[in-house]
């Protein structure tokens, strides 16, 4: 009878999933024991890693026992081990939509339970999913800068026109193998500065303090990566690169924060305290900043490289003692400062011209970066009240859109955004916002901020957004900005 049984749900189930092309993974349990093990949190991690990335959506999530015990006690293990799968992506996600949840106990072994290897294979909490086929548009997605360095020498990047610079100290890097063999080191950069480039960017722009959830207000964001031959590197124990950051936005009450990757909560990394000015005495004359001009660079101390992007207007692809500067493009002819002891700096964490407690200088000096990841120099608020939206979508014609897939919420009165799961998001009831949604085939909807106010989100509860289609005008970053007229 209960080998009937099993005919009969594998059937039943084998028909549910039928008419979609869906995936399976398995983790895999102790005998006797509901613990997720060392390489189920591997797993699990990893499959958390998609589903951040919107790469697969889970459908349901299935707990199972070999044969040994009985009926009633395996019927209950096999739910202990699916809750503790559940409970592992819950609190490893932030937006985390319901699934459905079972458990069969014994019924459903992958081989029958005649040996040991056998009864392994049926001890799994099986995770079903589907791969979405949503693919972000690469105007939407901040491409990295990309330097070649000589790991083996002290190095400054000048990363953009507007100061930005990475100090980078020469033998930094480790890498898997604990070998570099001599080959250049590949450091990536790229960098969010305004709310369009957030949009779509995945990062979370919510930060926990004592318990309460807070907002970001960015003065600028930044992303630091590096490879070697193709191999991630990590920064040596007691290395770290030093950055002066060219900020995006003047905002009030600035940290400097760093997105841990491993649970995806943002850290203080940082304070960043405004400085006094003192006024230099009159009739002394300021220290002037040795120049590089018309591409010639005659400093015989400097011990440094300077790089400029090969993607940006200024590019200098290197100085060495006693060189000649090579100049590209736009660079031609520039004066460009530098100064010689740059690297010697105690990194106050702030240039000149600060004004007390309300405005920070153009470019932060001295940020720290011990690792390689996210980091973000930004405001803290927290808004008096949020509303929980449950969204449904027409375009501008009447019709539903029945396949909304991501939907990214800005707030026009701060730099940032926030990307929710298309159906429910959360937004300030006093805010002027605006709202931008993919579909699962890549089309892209907007929402102005006069159109949102309009339909009276005050309260929790069901809304239907009229968005317009916005596919042949907004094909970037950009073009988004100025579709909702975000500085850029």
């Amino acid at each position: 009878m209960r080998n009937l049984i099993l005919t009969f749900c594998f059937v039943l189930f084998s028909n549910l999933l039928l008419g979609q092309e869906n995936f399976v993974e398995s983790i895999y349990f102790e005998t006797d024991a509901s613990q997720i093990t060392t390489d189920g949190k591997a797993q699990l991690e990893q499959l958390v890693e998609r589903i951040k990335r919107k790469d697969i959506q889970i459908i349901s999530i299935v707990g199972h026992t070999d044969n040994d015990g009985s009926d009633a006690y395996n019927d209950q293990l096999s739910k202990q081990r699916a809750h503790n799968v559940i409970t592992f992506l819950e609190s490893n996600l932030n937006e985390w939509s319901a699934v459905q949840i079972d458990y069969k106990g014994e019924l459903l072994p992958i081989q029958p339970n005649l040996s040991a290897h056998a009864k392994q294979l049926n001890r799994r909490v099986e995770i079903y999913y589907i791969k979405n086929s949503f693919h972000l548009p690469n105007g939407f997605d901040v491409p990295f800068q990309h330097f070649e360095i000589n790991a083996d020498r002290d190095t400054i990047l000048v990363v953009n026109a507007k100061g930005t610079r990475i100090y980078v100290p020469k033998h930094a890097f480790v890498c898997s193998n604990n070998s570099k063999n001599g080959k250049p080191i590949d450091l990536m950069f790229r960098e969010y500065t305004n709310a369009a480039e957030m949009a779509f960017s995945g990062i979370k722009m919510t930060y926990k303090e004592n318990n309460n959830e807070q907002y970001f207000n960015s003065a600028g964001m930044f992303e630091i990566q590096g490879s070697c031959n193709g191999q991630a590197l990590a920064l040596c124990e007691g290395k770290s690169l030093r950055v002066d950051y060219a900020i995006a936005n003047q905002v009030k009450d600035m940290a400097f924060y760093r997105l841990n990757k491993v649970n995806n909560e943002w850290l203080k990394a940082q304070e960043i305290q405004p400085k006094k000015i003192v006024k230099k005495p009159v009739g002394k004359p300021a220290r002037r900043k040795r120049r590089i001009r018309r591409g010639h660079f005659k400093e015989k101390r400097c011990p440094l490289s300077l790089l400029f992007s090969k993607t940006q207007p200024l590019q200098v692809q290197s100085i060495k003692r006693n060189d000649t500067v090579k100049f590209h493009g736009d660079a031609k002819g520039k004066n460009l400062e530098f100064d010689n002891n740059a690297n010697g700096r105690n990194g106050t964490l702030l240039a000149s011209g600060a004004d007390v407690g309300h405005t920070y200088p153009d470019i932060i000096e001295g940020l720290n970066v011990p690792s390689f990841g996210v980091y973000n120099c930004d405001q803290i608020y927290q808004l008096p009240r949020v509303v929980q939206v449950n969204a449904k979508y027409k375009d501008e014609n009447g019709k539903e859109i029945v396949n909304p897939y991501l939907v990214s919420l800005i707030d026009l009165d701060f730099n940032g955004a926030f990307s929710f799961d298309a159906n429910n998001f959360r937004c300030n009831p006093n805010g002027k916002n605006a709202l931008a949604l993919f579909t699962t085939t890549g089309d892209l909807y907007l929402l102005d901020v006069a159109a949102f106010s309009r339909l009276g989100v005050k309260a929790d509860g069901d809304y239907t957004f009229t968005v317009t289609r916005a596919n042949d005008k907004v094909k970037n970053s950009t073009d988004l900005a100025n579709y909702f007229g975000i500085k850029i």
